[in-house]
Formats: structure tokens, sequence, C-alpha cells
């Protein structure tokens, strides 16, 4: 099991709903402010994603693309 512990994600090992080994800290990281978890593993368990405060302020931007597929065909078909 992995868990955030104040500035560090931590890992123990559980079995038949308690721990059995001495909790081990993966990493420091300290949470993002505003966000409950702002960290994932991935689906292979061998990886993290986690988001750091990259200095986003009021004119940071997200642009979201729908359909790039529908774009990107149409882009090649026009032979751009």
């Amino acid at each position: 099991m992995v868990y955030q512990a104040a500035t560090d994600l931590m890992s123990v090992a559980i079995a038949d709903g308690m721990a059995v080994s001495p909790p081990v800290k993966l990493f420091a990281h300290l949470a993002t402010v505003g966000l409950a978890r702002d960290w994932a593993i991935a689906p292979d368990g061998l990886r993290f994603l986690v988001v750091e405060d990259a200095g986003i302020t009021e004119d940071s931007r997200i642009n979201v693309v729908l359909n790039v597929f529908d774009q990107l065909n149409e882009s090649a078909a026009a032979g751009k």
C-alpha cells in the first residue's frame, strides 16, 4: 500500500488487512495546496504520476483539444 505522510510518499506491505512491514519512504513530496491527492500510481504499479507546482498563475492556460484524430485526418487529407 502507498500513502502520503506529511511531506513523503510511503509504502507498507499489507496482509490480511494488517501492516506486515515497517513503512518505507519512497520519495519526498509536498502535496499541492488545494488538492486532496495529487499523485497516482500507474496501472503497471511501477511508476507514479505526480502533480507539482509549476508556478501556475492566473494567466496560466490549459488547452483541451477535442476530436484530435478527426482534426489530424482532415489535415492529412488536405495535404497539410
